[in-house]
């Protein structure tokens, strides 16, 4: 099942990805970052597979950390 979540609109990330992926998370493609990425990373299956290109969020902050 492919599912996605709006970063902008979720409040509780951790939430949403439990609901989105029961059996926890196969693939995970990123170009966000922060709150998302985080959830996803403490919901991913040994040997899972992720593309992570971009931290989208931080890109126009004044201050980045």
């Amino acid at each position: 099942m492919d599912v996605d979540i709006n970063y902008k609109k979720t409040i509780d990330m951790q939430k949403a990805i439990q609901k989105a992926s029961p059996n926890r998370v196969d693939v995970f493609f990123d170009n966000v970052g922060r709150k998302l990425s985080d959830a996803v990373l403490a919901h991913v299956n040994r040997h899972s597979r992720m593309v992570i290109f971009g931290q989208i969020v931080e890109y126009n902050q004044s201050n980045p950390p």
